[in-house]
Formats: C-alpha cells, structure tokens, sequence
C-alpha cells in the first residue's frame, strides 16, 4: 500500500462534519474521529465543540493584539512564506490540486483582462496605452516584437 501524505491543511466539508458529528453523538473520541479522516484531533475538537471555537479565536485576536507592528509584520511574512512553500509542496505532487489551481489562476486572469479592456489599458499587463489603436502598450509591444525577432 502506497502511503499517502498528510497535509496540514485539509477542507472540512459539510458531509465529513455531519459524519463526525455522527460519530461523536456515538461515543467516539475526537482522536479516533481525527484518525478516521486522516486529520488533527484539534480539527475535530474545533469543528465539533462550539465553546472550543470561540476559545481559539478569542486566544488568536489577544495573541496578535499584543504584537507590535514590526512583530506584526515579521509574523505575516513568515505565514506567507509558509503558505508559498505549503502551495509549492502541494502544486508538484497532487494532480487534482495543480489541475485547480491552475484553472483559478486562468479564470482570475481572464476576468482581469476584460476589466483592462473596459477601461482601454494593456492586455498583457494592465499599464496605459498610449495610443488607442494598439492592445498593447509600447513596452508590450516591443517585447513582443523581440520575441518574434529571436523565433524567427
């Protein structure tokens, strides 16, 4: 049997949350629940303990009210780190997530697009145009230019 890695971060759907609170209503533990989802018992205990929930926010806004800006700033860079390295991590070895990935990324490009083109700037990068008749700005155009020159 293959062994499938485990993710910090799994999606609690509202089926696996009305399974769990199923199980719970049974008599199971929150570990033996957290095993049967391939998640972390606190997960469970979260979704399931409504006073647990409120604990953890309360315990998150105090913690971060008593940061300074600087330590503040320090803490986000290091979760947007750890978010860029969890993506990358998760883009090279999981299809499904790369296949949705890539279409969120296509759909949010293509949405910006149509706005740059309502409001008569560059297709490729969003900047002004200089002259209306072209789609691309000056700078666009001439990379463009270049990348046809060395094709050629």
């Amino acid at each position: 049997m293959i062994e499938q890695k485990r993710y910090r971060y799994k999606k609690v759907t509202p089926e696996i949350l009305k399974e769990m609170g199923e199980l719970r209503a049974k008599g199971m533990t929150y570990q033996k629940i957290a095993s049967k989802f391939n998640v972390c018992y606190q997960t469970v205990q979260y979704w399931l303990d409504p006073q647990q929930k409120e604990n953890i926010k309360k315990s998150a806004n105090k913690s971060y009210a008593k940061l300074t800006k600087k330590e503040r700033k320090e803490k986000t860079k290091k979760q947007a780190e750890y978010i860029k390295k969890y993506i990358n991590e998760r883009y090279n070895n999981d299809e499904e997530f790369r296949r949705k990935f890539k279409r969120i990324v296509k759909n949010s490009f293509e949405k910006r697009r149509e706005e740059w083109k309502k409001k008569d700037l560059c297709c490729n990068c969003g900047s002004k145009r200089e002259e209306k008749r072209w789609k691309l700005c000056e700078r666009c155009r001439k990379r463009e230019r270049e990348r046809y020159l060395k094709n050629k």
